[in-house]
C-alpha cells in the first residue's frame, strides 16, 4: 500500500501522460512488458506499419526511450485519439478514433496491451 501512495505522492501536479509513465515505471515488471512484445503478430501491430495511426510506435530496441515510456506515450496518444472528439482544437492534427472503423477493428493488440497493463498495477499492489 505504500508503494503505491508513494507512486500517487510523485504523480501529484504532473501531467496525465507523466503520471501514466511513473504507474508503468513502477507497476508493470520490465521483463514481462518486454515478454508481452515478443509475439511476432504484436511485434507488427505496434511498429511503423501498424494498422493505427497518430501514435507512437514501440521499439523493443529503442536505447532513446525505455520501452515503459513508448508504452505509456502510445496508450496516452490512442486514449486522446478515442476521447478528444472533434470539437477539441488541440487534437485537431490526429483524427479521432471512430468506432467500427478499419483501425478501430484493429486495436486488439492495443486493447490487450491496456488489460496487461491493468493487470500488472493490480498484481504489483498485491504484495
Amino acid at each position: 500500500m505504500l508503494r503505491v501512495l508513494n507512486t500517487v505522492e510523485r504523480s501529484k501536479g504532473v501531467s496525465e501522460e507523466e503520471a501514466l509513465k511513473i504507474l508503468i515505471r513502477d507497476c508493470v515488471r520490465v521483463d514481462r512488458l518486454t515478454e508481452f512484445f515478443q509475439a511476432s503478430e504484436v511485434a507488427h501491430h505496434f511498429s511503423k506499419k501498424g494498422p493505427v495511426a497518430g501514435v507512437p510506435t514501440i521499439n523493443t530496441s529503442s536505447t532513446s526511450e525505455t520501452l515503459s515510456t513508448q508504452v505509456a506515450r502510445r496508450t496516452y496518444a490512442l486514449r486522446n485519439r478515442i476521447v478528444h472528439a472533434k470539437d477539441d482544437p488541440r487534437y485537431a492534427a490526429t483524427p479521432q478514433l471512430l468506432p467500427r472503423s478499419a483501425e478501430a477493428n484493429s486495436l486488439g493488440p492495443d486493447i490487450r496491451l491496456a488489460r496487461f497493463l491493468a493487470l500488472e498495477a493490480v498484481i504489483d499492489n498485491q504484495d
